[in-house]
């Protein structure tokens, strides 16, 4: 590890920083309403830094870190910037929550963890560094979905772990195939030899493909993997359903078209095939959710079909 690894992944340290330090302001300080400003503060902070290092890149390279498993480049700033945005408005609105919650800090702190999870996410190239990603964007949020602790939400985070460790599992088993025709994890090594005309109709990469995009259409709540979300967004406390809503859907498609266009693009039967599901699966999310959503009496429920 030198200075431009850390330099590449300094936003993502900051916001591990901030919610350590919100746990720790919790601990030693009795005066709890220092805390949504610290948190404000914090962000803002982090938020300034990702536009320093925008206007500093240069827009045709990217830095990679930690030997290519990581980069930092205007896509993944991009989202670092919306990510710390939507973190910002989520807490923003769960004030009158918050006074109605015992624990501040810890949920402060997991939207936070939360959110780093989604910055490595769109910044990685490297199936194990994304694979780490996911579930630290993952687990954060199980524990917020669950935060109410009456039954709805205990069952709801019950049904949200579950269903992600499945759905991680399909990722898990899709980049294992990945990685066995292969033999590499990183990005841009997997797109060099699957771009060899000579493996170009190998069926093991459509395979890995199918079991990719499930995982993903989990992740994404799509058609017709969007089975947890309306009991999830239903039991999860109101500004954590938003979180869903927003935050979780935009890092699985920025990952999404992170892999699409980093892997499978340089083989054209391959992008077919994506293109081919991911148009099947556009079509039944967004005629199923918004159909079913038409009958729904309760707002979450609603926001978990349509969306």
């Amino acid at each position: 590890m030198n200075l431009q690894d850390l330099y590449a992944i300094s936003p993502q340290i900051c916001m591990i920083v901030l919610g350590m330090l919100l746990i720790l302001f919790d601990l030693f300080f009795a005066q709890k309403i220092l805390l949504r400003p610290l948190v404000f503060i914090g962000l803002l902070g982090i938020f300034l830094l990702n536009v320093f290092l925008w206007v500093n890149i240069d827009s045709n390279k990217s830095i990679d870190a930690f030997s290519n498993s990581l980069v930092l480049d205007e896509f993944g700033l991009f989202f670092n910037c919306f990510f710390i945005g939507v973190v910002f408005f989520i807490i923003f609105i769960s004030q009158d929550y918050i006074k109605s919650s015992k624990a501040k800090s810890e949920y402060y702190s997991l939207i936070i963890f939360s959110a780093t999870g989604m910055m490595l996410l769109t910044s990685s190239m490297e199936l194990i560094s994304f694979y780490i990603a996911l579930e630290l964007t993952t687990l954060p949020i199980v524990a917020l979905v669950a935060f109410n602790r009456d039954i709805k939400s205990s069952e709801a985070g019950v049904k949200f772990l579950i269903l992600s460790g499945i759905s991680s599992a399909l990722l898990l088993y899709g980049m294992v195939i990945l990685f066995g025709f292969t033999g590499s994890t990183l990005f841009d090594d997997i797109a060099n030899i699957i771009s060899q005309s000579s493996i170009s109709n190998d069926k093991a990469l459509l395979f890995s493909s199918i079991l990719l995009i499930s995982g993903f259409g989990f992740k994404i709540s799509a058609a017709p993997f969007h089975m947890w979300a309306p009991d999830v967004y239903d039991g999860a406390p109101m500004p954590i359903t938003s979180y869903l809503a927003i935050a979780s859907k935009v890092a699985g498609i920025a990952i999404l078209l992170r892999i699409i266009y980093s892997i499978f693009h340089v083989n054209i039967n391959l992008i077919g095939s994506w293109s081919e599901i991911l148009i099947v699966l556009s079509i039944l999310s967004m005629f199923l959710g918004n159909l079913i959503a038409i009958r729904q009496t309760n707002i979450k429920r609603l926001i978990a079909y349509s969306s």
